[in-house]
């Protein structure tokens, strides 16, 4: 700051003071205050520049935009999604990064029993800065910060008002109305400008008011942003499948116009109009199988008899083209709304003593949509005759009038459109309040003086509800699809008394007429089998916090010797309720097991930071840092973290730093109690000897595997042709902390003011990692490689001797391995007639990740994701570049460009890149595809001026400017990429008007 005229010399000593108290922060990795933005470990900082840059409404769609952050789940997750949006600092999971308000915990957010953060739940309005610490710091923050701590400061001493309005929406790109008759699914696709599009509002105010004995601040908010539909965009409106095989382009039946080579339009086969498959209609009493009048022909995959019902009473051949489009239903990007209120103050009781409060109140209602049930005949539908000719089911058409046979259909599917898409609605609730003191410790303490200390309670609640509607109810759907019969007062389910029965149940039951075409269910029938299912659940969490940091001495060389410790008792607690249909599995969906629980934790932690130099021509700062935590938990015992680090910064602009430290995760509610429920994951039996991956064929079983069948009883050539296999997942009380190795290792270079760069190498090992074993895994241990651990975990059925269970809940097995270097530079410079410009890049380069599910390094257990879409998606580079001008006559613009880079797709026959690694004399491995570069960038200008009003700033700024499509990822969960990393608006255009009074 420049020389300050009119002054008194006790007015500018005192100017000097409070300058060079505004010098001193803390900087997140740390409860000690410093006079060093350069840190020992890395750290990102997001101004509020960055923020507003960025042109979105909520911090979660911001931090997903990190190179260091991957695969967290967002908005654009319908399948699976819950509404919220959590960060994943080196894609280890949400629950291993951190996330911190003012330095504090946050409740979790989500449907009850959450181990993360849903950071659309921050009101952006009231933020000033976040600070990512790529770093563990469980010695620092306890649990959770494995992989970094993401920590969100707000605005402090606010004084004025301020309204920001948002209004956004992306360019229509038109809209797939040829899919599914005909008819758009989007009701808002085609229609007046924009609308349909994600079309997005946002409108926050902030107010405060500061005096000399303190400061008070309020805020509120409402943001909306509208769907958009799977076919709305080309690129998803339908779902397409890569052909692996060398010789795709050879042997593809009917190539696609428009497609690319090896890709192929896919589908459901549970169609509208019902799908039979003539050559499985079976007749269980052994007389002479039912032959239908008419032979349907083939499917194009050698299956004889496949028909379809044609709409008109009568049946055709099922073509490739009769395929359900199933995406154009869902949701590419799902719709949300929020209400926010934030209010955060403190008060100077004394000179010595502040009272403070943070308080936040958010509602978040979020939806996704699924295509209608599909019905698969997996239990067979009985439809022949009895003696005097009356159908079991009264609307089976394949009768062939032959006394005593009774035919089985074993495959029959079709999509239930009458009942409408499925759907999963949110409201969540979130109240959060810290209350405390503040101060300074006395004069008369000797090294403690002027020791800056805290006592806070911290108190967190999210409560949550979502209903669930398009499910059946399968025990109802099982009788209304079973006997039937009519007499003169209508349709009735069951055997009618003159056949023997016991007449109509009396339970109000429909009969069904699941073999007609699309639209013959009666609303009767509708109003039998369904119903809505009303889920709850909470999670609760409370801190009780002491510390206390400051100064012990000064060394003759210009440094200090500081140091901070403190105590927390933290509660966590959370519950989620599914409705009784899904929790007893009683529903076409899947089966949920409801979750209750909660743990304590008690941890006493310290620091200790040397500066021996500070300001001297040899060191212009030279630093040693250690760190400890104790934490005790009532459930499974203590858990000791300890971090070292240090810095040298030379005189010349050079800083070398590094960190070492240990770190751990603690179970959550959810992992530790929920409950066991079916999941039925896409593997075969190995002791199967005509699995359907073989079309037919049989094979001979290895001797080791067929050795393992026989001891389990299963007969030597036996044939189950299933392609699923039941497992139980869930919590586990038994579970303990999992633990991890932190390190990094970097230079920072400024060789001139406004100038730097920075290269940091990060080394992350995680051990006893909480997870459940691959199904497959569990397989491969046992019948491959004999580990009679994991047999144990199989069991089957005495009788038919196929897989009737395999226990897969939760286990402290897992290792994680992952290392990198992030690297930046930054120039920032102002120059007379120019302004202000400020560029900078920051970027990853992934050199390892590696998951080993077993934690036992077993042949062909170990997925190596680095370049491979394995484990979610880890290409080896990752950027971002922006540049900022700030003129001097108001006006400003900005870019921001995003890169992520390449990666091999694999084929999932092959169990993946890591199935079939490559192998280094031949450099064949696993059938793979390379997936394309993404590049997208954004601008934006501004206009900023002042009037009577106060201070108007106007926005007008253009994301995806390019309209660049996401990458086709075939093997993604949905929509033929990754939608944890990519953008699926496209192009969006948004303004922003900022009013400052």
């Amino acid at each position: 700051m420049g020389a300050t005229p009119n002054l008194s010399d006790e007015e500018l000593a005192k100017l000097a003071e409070q300058e060079a108290k505004e010098e001193v922060i803390v900087v997140t990795g740390s409860t000690i205050e410093r006079k060093q933005l350069t840190t020992p470990a890395p750290v990102t900082i997001l101004n509020k520049q960055d923020l507003d840059a960025t042109g979105r409404v909520t911090i979660g769609d911001i931090l997903q935009q990190l190179p260091s952050q991957t695969n967290g789940t967002n908005a654009q997750v319908n399948n699976g999604g819950d509404g919220s949006t959590r960060v994943d600092l080196r894609g280890l999971g949400p629950e291993r990064t951190l996330v911190l308000l003012n330095g504090r915990r946050i409740v979790p957010m989500g449907l009850g029993a959450d181990s993360s953060i849903d950071l659309n739940s921050i009101p952006l309005a009231v933020v000033d800065r976040v600070e990512v610490l790529k770093d563990g710091a469980s010695s620092v923050y306890g649990s959770d910060a494995i992989s970094g701590v993401v920590n969100i400061i707000t605005r402090k001493d606010f004084n004025g008002t301020e309204v920001t309005l948002y209004s956004g929406v992306a360019e229509q790109q038109g809209c797939n109305t040829a899919v599914n008759n005909g008819t758009p699914v989007d009701p808002n696709c085609g229609g007046p400008g924009f609308s349909g599009n994600g079309f997005t509002y946002d409108a926050s105010f902030v107010t405060g008011h500061t005096s000399k004995k303190g400061n008070i601040m309020f805020s509120a908010g409402f943001m909306k942003a509208d769907p958009v539909y799977d076919g709305d965009r080309p690129w998803s409106n339908r779902q397409l499948a890569f052909d692996f095989t060398s010789d795709c382009n050879r042997h593809m039946a009917n190539p696609v116009a428009g497609l690319p080579p090896c890709v192929n339009v896919s589908g459901s086969s549970a169609v509208p109009n019902g799908f039979l498959d003539m050559g499985s209609i079976t007749d269980p009493t052994g007389a002479t199988a039912f032959t239908p009048s008419i032979n349907c022909g083939m499917d194009g995959m050698g299956n004889l008899n496949v028909c379809i019902n044609n709409g008109k009473g009568g049946i055709r051949a099922f073509q490739d083209s009769d395929l359900y489009n199933f995406a154009s239903v869902n949701y590419l990007y799902t719709p949300s709304k929020r209400y926010n209120v934030y209010s955060e103050g403190h008060y100077d009781l004394t000179d010595n003593v502040d009272a403070f409060f943070e308080a936040l109140y958010v509602n978040r209602s979020s939806d996704q949509q699924l295509a209608p049930e599909p019905f698969l005949a997996n239990v067979p539908i009985t439809g022949g005759l009895y003696a005097d000719g009356t159908p079991i089911n009264i609307f089976n058409p394949y009768n062939d009038g032959t006394k005593g046979q009774e035919e089985d259909f074993q495959d029959y599917r079709r999509r239930l459109v009458e009942f409408g898409p499925r759907t999963f609605d949110q409201s969540i609730d979130t109240f959060r309040i810290v209350a405390g003191l503040e101060g300074k410790l006395p004069e008369n303490l000797g090294v403690f003086k002027d020791w800056k200390w805290e006592l806070s309670y911290n108190y967190g609640r999210t409560d949550a509800t979502q209903l669930n509607s398009g499910s059946l109810i399968k025990s109802h759907l099982a009788e209304a699809v079973g006997p039937s019969f009519t007499d003169s007062t209508g349709n009735h389910c069951g055997v009618s008394v003159a056949e023997g029965g016991a007449g109509d149940p009396g339970d109000g039951c429909i009969p069904i007429n699941i073999l007609g075409p699309a639209g013959s269910i009666s609303s009767a029938s509708k109003a039998y089998v369904t119903f809505t299912g009303v889920s709850s659940g909470f999670t609760d969490q409370r801190v009780a916090l002491a510390q206390a940091h400051g100064e012990f001495v000064k060394t003759p060389w210009g440094g200090d010797l500081s140091g901070a410790f403190g105590a927390d008792y933290r509660r966590e607690s959370g519950a989620f309720n599914p409705d009784p249909l899904t929790a007893t599995g009683d529903t076409t969906g899947n089966q949920v097991a409801p979750v209750e629980g909660s743990y304590d934790a008690t941890e006493a932690f310290g620091e200790l930071s040397f500066v021996p130099v500070a300001n001297k021509k040899f060191a212009e700062w030279l630093e040693f840092d250690a760190a400890g935590r104790i934490s005790h938990y009532n459930l499974f015992g203590n858990a000791n973290t300890y971090k070292l680090s240090a810095l040298y910064r030379t005189a010349f602009g050079v800083a070398i730093r590094g960190t070492y430290s240990t770190a751990f995760r603690a179970p959550s509610v959810s992992d530790l109690f929920s409950g066991q429920s079916d999941s039925f994951p896409s593997v075969e039996d190995p002791c199967d000897t005509a699995p359907p991956s073989l079309g037919g064929m049989t094979r001979t079983l290895d001797p080791k595997t067929q050795a393992e069948c026989t001891k389990e009883g299963v007969p030597v050539g036996s044939k189950f042709d299933s392609s699923q296999q039941r497992s139980k997942v869930g919590g586990n009380p038994d579970l303990k902390p999992e633990t991890a190795t932190v390190a990094t290792a970097g230079i920072v270079y400024e060789p001139l003011h406004g100038l730097a760069f920075t290269a940091d190498y990060w080394n992350i090992s995680i051990d006893q990692g909480i997870d459940a074993l691959p199904t497959g895994t569990i397989l491969d241990e046992c019948y491959a490689l004999g580990i009679q651990s994991s047999c144990g975990l199989i069991t089957r059925n005495p009788v038919t001797h196929q897989i009737d269970t395999i226990t897969d809940t939760e286990q402290n097995v897992a290792k994680n391995t992952t290392d990198g270097i992030d690297f930046s530079g930054t120039y920032d410079f102002t120059k007379k007639g120019i302004g202000r410009i400020r560029t900078s890049i920051e970027g990853t380069w992934l050199h390892k990740w590696d998951f080993d599910p077993t934690g036992e390094n077993l042949p062909g257990t170990v997925i190596h994701a680095q370049g491979n879409f394995d484990a979610g998606l880890h290409p080896a580079f990752r950027g971002v570049l922006s540049s900022f001008w700030t003129g001097e006559k108001g006006f400003g613009a900005g870019l921001i460009g995003r890169y992520v880079g390449t990666y091999h797709e694999c084929d999932p026959a092959t169990g993946g890149c890591s199935g079939v690694p490559i192998d280094p004399t031949t450099g064949q491995g696993a059938p793979f595809r390379d997936v394309d570069r993404y590049y997208e960038f954004s601008i934006f200008g501004n206009y900023q001026f002042k009037s009577s009003a106060g201070t108007t700033t106007v926005t007008v700024g253009i994301n995806n400017l390019f309209n660049t499509d996401p990458p086709a990822v075939y093997t993604a969960f949905a929509n033929n990429t990754d939608g944890s990393v990519y953008d699926f608006y496209g192009r969006f255009y948004y303004v922003r008007l900022n009013q400052l009074f």
